[in-house]
């Protein structure tokens, strides 16, 4: 049986205190992964105080605020990641202001990895930036980073 090393790699889980991204900083932390977890300031309070009371008794997690339109608490959050899995949901739904915030936000966080040295992949999943509206959709090839 061969002996499995730990992974070493560290990821950012931006907004961690979404349901999704909890769940998918709980998964990184179980599999041995150091985890980032970068919490905006109208994420759910509930999952926030969870991250930060986990903060004390899990090893490899930094729990970092981040305001998606600050470009430089982004790039403070990914320092030393390897990948980031943006969660920028909004579980109150979204109006025009929403919709905004959220796009500039995704548009920072791909200019913040694109400044990192170490980032190698960005994961985008439930939020507005996850999801590619086209009339045509049925036609489309699917859509992956090697696009």
């Amino acid at each position: 049986m061969m002996n499995q090393e730990k992974p070493t790699s560290c990821c950012c889980v931006l907004d961690a205190s979404t349901y999704v991204g909890f769940w998918i900083l709980k998964r990184l932390l179980s599999r041995g992964y150091s985890v980032h977890a970068a919490i905006r300031k109208n994420g759910e309070s509930m999952i926030e105080e969870k991250i930060r009371d986990m903060q004390a008794t899990e090893e490899g997690l930094t729990v970092y605020d981040v305001d998606v339109l600050d470009y430089q608490s982004i790039l403070v959050s990914l320092n030393n990641c390897s990948a980031v899995f943006c969660c920028l949901d909004n579980p109150q739904g979204y109006d025009e202001k929403e919709v905004d915030l959220e796009v500039r936000g995704a548009i920072n966080v791909v200019e913040a990895c694109a400044r990192t040295e170490t980032i190698e992949k960005i994961v985008f999943s439930s939020s507005l930036t996850a999801a590619i509206w086209r009339d045509n959709i049925g036609t489309q090839k699917d859509v992956d980073e090697k696009c």
